[in-house]
């Protein structure tokens, strides 16, 4: 069984559903992530299909007092599916944890702390999946995996999140990293539990796939030079290195970094575009960002040319390396303050950006090409898929 929350998740799932036989693929694709899967013949389950009509209905009333602080209008989720959704996932995380310390919870990280455990025991007793494959998201992926430790079914949890997620440590049979640069930044913030897990380095199936299919070619990334805009590839969030802690950026400090950002590429004679990350497109963050006269950019990642920027600039190395991969000039944003990988230490990027509310501390550009030392230290061998698909058919079931 495969289970995955969110569109970016989904492809990397996609990917290892089909190096397994189509007929032992069980897929559970949780709101956004249904789009990735729409046209494909494995089979798919739904929450709701576990759960009985009174406690949905429950769930419907429940989810519709917290919709308007968690429903993004601009995700393209269904009403009626989000209600149930955050609904019951609030029931499950309460009766979890225990009404005291699930409001506490709530209260201090919101949705980030929802584990529908027991709508995901009722799929597990259901389906009996001899195996369990996810991504290192969090919620679902994680109740999942959580329920699949429980009762010793093998797992693996594929790591596209490469600065961690906070508030739970990863607990699998095996947990693949990108590299063992992946491996250091999240296992330095104690995200890993080592003792019950095994690590294997099969890279990024997604970014192993992208590479694989493209000609690269150097001339045309040269031809950016000549490009005149720079796109900032957002985040609502990171994960901050010395606290350990997640920060959700307010509204103020979005606008205040994006008009910081917008001053210095303009003095380089550069204009900004700012591509938002999907959950922090509300109404009032895009109106308060038209105002200070920078253009937005709603398109998917796998829509976006890098090639027609000068650069692509931003914090979040996942999305940075996918459309590096298709041409890109990188520059990280506070490599040294969030848990990601440092992109420019390991020559994958063209500079950095320190950055306070007030003021860029520190701008520094060198140019790269794309190279094998960068195909190297992102471990884009299209061996490893090969490697991946023996090891999800016979090692993921032998060796656990």
């Amino acid at each position: 069984m495969l289970v995955c929350y969110g569109r970016s998740h989904a492809k990397t799932i996609k990917i290892l559903a089909d190096l397994l036989p189509n007929e032992n693929v069980v897929i559970l694709p949780l709101l956004t992530a249904k789009d990735e899967f729409k046209d494909e013949q494995y089979e798919k389950i739904d929450l709701w299909s576990f759960t009985s009509a009174s406690k949905l209905e429950e769930a419907v009333n429940i989810g519709g007092e917290i919709f308007f602080d968690h429903h993004n209008p601009h995700s393209g989720i269904d009403k009626l599916e989000s209600l149930r959704y955050l609904g019951l996932s609030y029931m499950d995380s309460e009766q979890f944890y225990g009404k005291a310390k699930w409001q506490k919870k709530y209260s201090e990280i919101g949705r980030q702390a929802f584990l529908p455990i027991n709508t995901m025991e009722s799929i597990f007793r259901e389906i009996q999946p001899a195996a369990l494959i996810t991504t290192n998201s969090p919620r679902a992926e994680r109740a999942a995996q959580m329920v699949a430790s429980e009762i010793c079914t093998p797992g693996v949890i594929f790591t596209d999140l490469f600065s961690g997620v906070p508030y739970y440590k990863m607990a699998s049979t095996y947990i693949n990293f990108l590299n063992r640069e992946a491996f250091k930044c999240i296992n330095r913030l104690k995200l890993v539990d080592q003792k019950h897990s095994r690590p294997t380095f099969f890279g990024n199936p997604l970014f192993i796939r992208i590479f694989d299919a493209l000609n690269f070619d150097n001339e045309l990334c040269r031809s950016s030079l000549h490009r005149r805009k720079v796109l900032h590839i957002d985040s609502h969030s990171y994960l901050d290195c010395i606290s350990r802690k997640s920060i959700f950026r307010s509204t103020e400090e979005t606008v205040s970094e994006v008009n910081l950002l917008r001053e210095a590429f303009e003095k380089l004679g550069l204009e900004l575009v700012w591509r938002p990350h999907p959950a922090q497109a509300t109404d009032e963050l895009i109106e308060r960002i038209e105002r200070v006269d920078v253009s937005i950019d709603f398109s998917q990642i796998e829509d976006l040319d890098p090639r027609s920027y000068r650069f692509v600039v931003g914090r979040n190395s996942t999305a940075l390396i996918e459309l590096l991969l298709r041409g890109a000039s990188l520059i990280q944003i506070d490599p040294h303050t969030h848990s990601d990988m440092p992109l420019v230490k390991m020559g994958v990027a063209s500079g950095k950006l320190i950055t306070s509310t007030k003021k860029i501390e520190m701008f520094e550009i060198e140019e790269t090409s794309f190279d094998e030392r960068v195909a190297d230290a992102l471990n884009l061998h299209p061996e490893n898929l090969i490697k991946l698909q023996h090891f999800l058919r016979k090692g993921l079931f032998v060796e656990a």
